[in-house]
């Protein structure tokens, strides 16, 4: 397993990436530079695109971009940074991130992901050799206490289980629309317990799902068990299609 993750390490770290995040990308990042820190690799240099203004010659570069709750601005922000900065430094692989907070069950998630599609798109345009892949929505896990319990005895959704069915639609319109597109689906990874099984809920006989609890000390933010565990699968997404583009 480690000659894999070091196989996985020397793949990416000889590539140019972008990933534009808030809190939850943080803590992935943080996985990511743990899992490398335990392997001793020192080939993948990861580094916050503002802490730096030279760049070496590949990298795992990422920022927090844009607001919470406000993510046609994490749009305009990612935009804006491979614009001005790493197109021109020939950036390979970009991604972008929203956060749980970003789509609630308030969320106009058409409008969200129209916002989404014209910036990507966009930018495909404009840098074909740009590898642009995307990440579905994280979740939060299930609404804990008596009264969510209760709630749950009488078919009710507490508003974390509400929540995540705009996230699961949202989701849905992405793999829809990127069907053919290389797509790292977090929401997946986050809700399937270490022996396979799924964390899920229902509303009118649909099957939804939900983090599980042991990867969040918090109930949405990743602890050490679940960043290294998202970390881990990106590492290993990212080398296998880095591979095949080779």
């Amino acid at each position: 397993m480690q000659e894999s993750v070091k196989e996985d390490i020397g793949s990416v770290a000889n590539a140019k990436v972008f990933f534009g995040h808030q809190s939850v990308g943080q803590n992935i990042v943080d996985g990511l530079s743990e899992i490398v820190k335990e392997t001793g690799d020192t080939s993948l240099h990861i580094l916050d695109i503002h802490e730096n203004k030279r760049l070496p010659a590949f990298y795992f570069a990422h920022t927090k971009v844009g607001k919470n709750r406000m993510p046609e601005t994490k749009c305009v922000d990612f935009s804006q940074i491979i614009e001005n900065k790493l197109a021109a430094d020939g950036l390979q692989y970009a991604f972008l991130k929203f956060c749980f907070v970003d789509i609630t069950a308030k969320t106009d998630i058409a409008e969200v992901f129209d916002r989404y599609w014209q910036t990507i798109d966009s930018l495909k345009q404009r840098f074909p050799r740009i590898h642009f892949v995307h990440f579905t929505a994280p979740l939060k896990t299930k609404t804990k206490g008596i009264k969510a319990r209760l709630k749950r005895l009488f078919g009710q959704l507490g508003r974390r289980e509400i929540n995540n069915i705009k996230r699961f639609e949202y989701n849905q319109l992405l793999k829809k629309y990127y069907h053919d597109e290389p797509i790292f689906d977090i929401a997946a990874i986050e809700s399937t317990h270490p022996d396979g099984r799924r964390e899920t809920f229902t509303k009118n006989g649909k099957t939804y799902f939900a983090m599980v609890a042991s990867y969040s000390s918090d109930g949405g933010h990743l602890n050490a068990t679940g960043r290294k565990l998202v970390a881990g699968k990106l590492l290993s997404f990212l080398a296998k299609r880095m591979r095949a583009n080779l």
